[in-house]
């Protein structure tokens, strides 16, 4: 709690603000003070200090931390993506899409309280923003951005398809099956860079659109981009004939798993038994797992099959399913529990398989952060247009996201203390409140020193 402590020395008055705290080490309530300055007008809280032009009365208070951290943490470790937003005005919009966490229609009443008004010029109230998105989702803008952005990815990529469900009347909008459901969606492709853990592409196609027509396109644009995926970590939704023979055409290679309604798979699970013997055992962390490898012929070309089975899964699915179906079981339903088919282009260590293909784990991660922390969802657009620019901004701000979750832990915990440090605009000057421990501790961790007063 402060308050201002006026003295008068002589003819002079002088004012000081007047902080009161818990002091830990005394055990008791004590009070810090700072100077203000020698008062002008104490009605209006006008000060000067020695040296210094007259101070005039506060025109706001603003939350601070948040987004000087963010926006501190991009100029140093993310140059590429922070001169691109700032180049581009889209800096606020990456701020609030990892601040705000409402719907863009209240971006302007975020952005009057935050000191992102200051530190991240741009056009912030609804109909404006809809333009911005417009212009923001221009394909040329993409490409300068993926220039500058794109690298090699040193040990390739996992690539994974999400559904946007929504209710926009667009071409794009159409009936899709996603998680045991049909709904009218747009699909999300996005790709990862599996060594940095970090966004490296992503396209949207329509919801009729199944994984398997996808992957092939996908490919393609990255290397009209000057990408070769390398490896690629893939789910069964991108298992088709088609795409294992475009890969091996493109000699692209792959690591994905096989659909449990493919013959392939069948075969592999009618041969199982026998095989959770020690040579097979391969340590998964705390968990033994066993993986017996094969050659086989597939779609004109050899690859390479591993059976994998985790008994612990096993044995939890075997009891959920025969609590349900003791009297009206399926063999082979029972035969198959705990178990996964994989396949490659390449042959696999076995102790590597499983770490490798759970690499894709990174990319569920992405959506996971995209929809719950960045509020990707509900779609509000009305055009291809603003659709596109939008998924541009979220697309931008999951790579920030991600960076800052690598290095600080909790983002959003972090952000809340981060929140809690306020600043106050006087006509020329921004004064900075007094940080706390942990705000400190969040600041050092990224070697930033957060000064005690700003120009304007």
């Amino acid at each position: 709690m402060s308050f201002i402590r006026f003295k008068k020395i002589g003819n002079k008055e002088y004012a000081y603000e007047v902080t009161s705290y818990y002091d830990k080490m005394k055990k008791k309530p004590a009070q810090k003070s700072k100077y203000l300055g020698q008062v002008v007008d104490r009605e209006s809280n006008e000060f000067i200090r020695p040296g210094k032009e007259r101070i005039k009365p506060e025109k706001l208070i603003l939350d601070f931390g948040d987004s000087y951290f963010l926006i501190k943490f991009m100029e140093s470790r993310m140059k590429d993506v922070y001169d691109f937003a700032v180049k581009n005005s889209a800096l606020p919009l990456i701020l609030y899409r990892i601040l705000g966490k409402t719907g863009m229609r209240r971006a302007g009443i975020w952005y009057e309280g935050n000191i992102a008004r200051y530190l991240a010029p741009g056009v912030m109230d609804s109909q404006r923003i809809s333009e911005f998105l417009v212009k923001f989702g221009n394909e040329t803008k993409m490409r300068d951005f993926y220039r500058a952005y794109l690298k090699q990815p040193e040990e390739g990529i996992s690539i994974d398809t999400t559904a946007l469900p929504n209710q926009i009347d667009l071409d794009m909008t159409q009936w899709g099956y996603s998680s045991e459901t049909v709904d009218e969606e747009i699909k999300l492709v996005l790709v990862m860079d599996r060594k940095r853990n970090r966004p490296l592409y992503f396209r949207y196609i329509p919801g009729g659109i199944m994984d398997v027509s996808a992957l092939s396109a996908t490919n393609s644009e990255m290397e009209k981009l000057g990408i070769k995926p390398g490896l690629s970590i893939m789910d069964a939704g991108f298992f088709s004939e088609g795409n294992i023979s475009s890969m091996f055409t493109s000699k692209i290679d792959f690591l994905m798993r096989v659909p449990a309604n493919r013959s392939i798979y069948h075969g592999l699970i009618e041969s199982a038994a026998g095989m959770d013997i020690p040579k097979n055992a391969v340590k998964y962390g705390n968990r033994i797992m066993f993986i017996s490898s094969s050659q086989a012929e597939f779609a004109g070309n050899t690859v390479f099959t591993h059976l994998v089975l985790d008994p612990e899964r096993r044995g939890r699915e075997l009891r959920r399913y025969m609590l349900k179906h003791m009297d009206d079981y399926d063999p082979f339903s029972v035969k198959r529990k705990g178990f996964m088919v994989l396949m490659s282009s390449q042959p696999i260590e076995r102790d590597e398989l499983i770490p490798l293909y759970y690499t894709r784990q990174f990319v569920e991660k992405a959506y996971s952060y995209s929809k719950d922390d960045l509020s990707l969802l509900p779609l509000r657009v009305h055009n291809e247009e603003t659709l596109r620019g939008y998924l541009f901004i979220i697309f931008l701000s999951l790579i920030v996201y991600m960076e800052v979750q690598k290095e600080i832990g909790s983002v959003e915990m972090s952000l809340d203390i981060l929140r809690n440090l306020k600043c106050k605009v006087f006509e020329k000057e921004i004064v900075i409140q007094e940080l706390t421990k942990d705000q400190k501790k969040l600041f050092e961790k990224i070697r930033v020193i957060v000064p005690n007063t700003m120009g304007i």
